[in-house]
């Protein structure tokens, strides 16, 4: 499929990823001019040499310099206001794609308006590595939290529905991400966030689907890896909260997820301490929440139960 490089664009987001870029561009780049889109790295204050690197090997790559680190969610919407694209593919700097890529990711967009995201099939760079990430998401409320998993993918044919797009391996419509506000920053530095964008869609109307033939190949966490692990574990922990603070209406799974809450404090009181650093920091951000939640209430058409029982289907036989 042809577009033309004002109707489509990867954009790229990078923090001190030079080395990542090197291993990882060449593929983007031969995708992109397969399929006659544009390419932007939107960096995120990088202290190493990624836009020298850029300037001196891919010249035909715009440079979206941002001043500072401002993580996933920010830095993203910050760059989304400098690139003209109507499509905008998300594209993780550790990511190698395959030529065609962007071809099946832009099918949908074609046949429905109503379509929000869609997301490439996920495998890991390392062979031996087990298949924890698929593109195939899904997610339930269940026992008071929610519960994110990636299933297998069952045919390379069809299109199929996803709870969340690929933060780092997806096709959004500008005009939709726009209309939602973008990622939500609360969730800063990082994950979640397009777990919450996506919902928000859903809870629109606006479907997010997987296209098994869109395939990319990912160093899993090859950009979190540089971190200290603790504290990125502390920062899912306090995230998963924040979404059900957030987006979560329904007032039986609110009951459900206080009593979790408090029955899983109590049960972990003595080696607790990411869980309950995750909760302090999550408490600290409560007006912040409740500001969000009053100014989206009247945006929501479909229900948590209606979300989430398009993918009830995808953990039956768990329970």
């Amino acid at each position: 499929m042809k577009r033309s490089t004002d109707a489509v664009g990867i954009l790229i987001l990078n923090w001190n990823g030079r080395d990542l870029l090197r291993d990882h561009l060449p593929s983007v780049v031969a995708a992109a001019e397969h399929s006659g889109i544009a390419i932007a790295v939107a960096d995120n204050g990088s202290t190493d040499d990624s836009l020298e690197f850029l300037a001196r090997n891919y010249p035909q790559v715009l440079q979206v310099p941002l001043a500072e680190n401002h993580g996933f969610g920010r830095g993203y919407n910050l760059a989304m206001r400098k690139v003209p694209w109507d499509v905008v593919i998300f594209l993780n700097n550790d990511m190698a794609v395959r030529k065609d890529f962007a071809d099946f990711l832009l099918e949908p967009f074609r046949a429905d308006e109503s379509i929000f995201a869609v997301s490439a099939q996920v495998f890991f760079q390392d062979p031996q590595a087990r298949r924890e990430e698929t593109g195939r998401t899904s997610a339930r409320f269940f026992r008071g939290e929610l519960q994110c998993a990636h299933f297998p993918v069952e045919s390379d044919e069809a299109t199929v529905p996803v709870f969340w797009l690929g933060g780092g391996s997806a096709a959004v419509s500008r005009k939709k991400f726009e209309e939602l506000g973008g990622f939500e920053e609360l969730y800063g530095p990082f994950y979640m966030e397009d777990v919450d964008l996506s919902y928000r869609a859903w809870q629109r109307g606006w479907p997010t689907l997987l296209a098994p033939r869109s395939r990319v190949m990912h160093r899993h966490r090859g950009s979190t890896s540089r971190l200290d692990p603790q504290y990125v574990e502390t920062i899912i922990a306090r995230n998963r909260l924040l979404f059900v603070w957030l987006n979560v209406r329904d007032r039986r799974l609110l009951l459900e997820h206080l009593t979790w809450l408090v029955s899983h404090s109590l049960r972990r009181r003595n080696d607790c301490a990411p869980n309950c650093r995750a909760l302090r920091s999550a408490i600290k951000l409560l007006p912040s929440v409740w500001s969000r939640r009053r100014s989206t209430t009247r945006l929501v058409t479909y229900p948590d139960a209606a979300v989430f029982s398009l993918f009830s289907q995808d953990w039956e036989q768990l329970t």
